[in-house]
């Protein structure tokens, strides 16, 4: 029925043909997955640098035998979302609080030299979701067009990236107050859902346009040093050198390693929950185009602190350093 040799175009929504394809391709995705942590687990045993005590991150569903760590933006949602359904809390209103006093924060013992935390179910399968570094932060600012997350992010992160990101624009310094009163307006129409369209003076940098840019995100992250999960590298974020996960798969790498992970978890029956959801790289098949295609305008010093700041990430994951012009 299906010539899995000559696969080109994938149907997502096809779970019939995806089981099968899975099946074809176990044996390449284990080897793949198992090299990927033994890589991980080699690195870590060798070096300190990416071993801290101030990450947190992992959250215990002991009744499903798991332990998880939302790496924001590389299917975190998704995950966030599955897991409030199946124990129940939240009513339908999806948000990490909900699942706060699952939390692992407080250490317990050490057993086979890895660290178990109070609460956590001794033989937990510990796991998490990773994403090319410079495709989650693309992802955030692409997000942020949404009216909503604009308002929902503004006191969080993106006002204030607007305003410091795009100060030296200003070309009249004495219209800087009157940009940023307008700037003002502008959340307080998004607010009001006022209809029609929202005039903005000639020159005002700050609506122009009315949303943070990856450049614009990179240059606020570098002169404030503001910290945010969303901009945390997931090998630190997650604490990986010192929580020993059993799993890390790639969100580029879905839907088979995906189909991989809910086997090995023991959520093969729920597997179509992550078919088209929210943070799910099938609707990216053409990620790596969007990933160039932003490369193009960035650049030498946001890439280098891309790959600094994201050091971890590169290593430990796989994920190719970003090349600098002219190189």
């Amino acid at each position: 029925m299906y010539n899995l040799t000559k696969v080109k175009n994938i149907d997502l929504q096809d779970t019939e043909f995806l089981d099968k394809y899975y099946r074809y391709n176990y044996n390449a995705v284990e080897s793949r997955l198992q090299k990927r942590m033994a890589h991980i687990n080699s690195i870590c045993s060798k070096s300190k640098v990416f071993q801290n005590d101030r990450y947190y991150n992992l959250y215990q569903f002991n009744e499903l035998g798991l332990s998880w760590c939302p790496i924001f933006k590389s299917g975190s949602s998704t995950w966030r979302n599955y897991f409030q359904d199946r124990v129940g809390v939240g009513g339908g209103d999806y948000h990490i609080k909900y699942i706060a006093d699952r939390q692992l924060n407080k250490k317990g013992s050490t057993v086979n030299g890895r660290l178990l935390y109070l609460y956590e179910t001794r033989g937990n399968k510990r796991f998490t979701l990773t994403r090319n570094p410079l495709a989650r932060m693309i992802s955030l600012v692409k997000n942020s067009v949404k009216d909503k997350e604009m308002l929902d992010k503004k006191s969080d992160w993106i006002y204030d990236c607007i305003l410091t990101s795009r100060a030296s624009r200003v070309k009249q310094k004495a219209l800087d107050g009157l940009y940023k009163i307008e700037f003002d307006h502008y959340f307080t129409w998004l607010k009001n859902k006022r209809e029609g369209k929202f005039e903005i003076t000639e020159g005002n940098p700050y609506l122009d346009p009315p949303y943070p840019e990856l450049q614009d995100l990179i240059a606020f992250v570098i002169k404030t040093k503001k910290k945010d999960g969303h901009w945390t590298p997931g090998s630190v974020f997650c604490n990986v050198c010192v929580n020993k996960f059993d799993y890390i798969i790639k969100l580029e790498e879905e839907p088979l390693e995906l189909w991989y992970l809910v086997d090995k978890l023991g959520l093969w029956e729920d597997r179509e929950v992550f078919l088209n959801k929210a943070n799910s790289s099938f609707k990216k098949l053409s990620e790596k185009d969007i990933l160039q295609n932003t490369l193009d305008g960035l650049p030498n010093s946001h890439r280098a602190w891309v790959n600094k700041h994201f050091k971890g990430d590169f290593e430990l994951f796989g994920y190719e350093e970003l090349p600098m012009r002219g190189s």
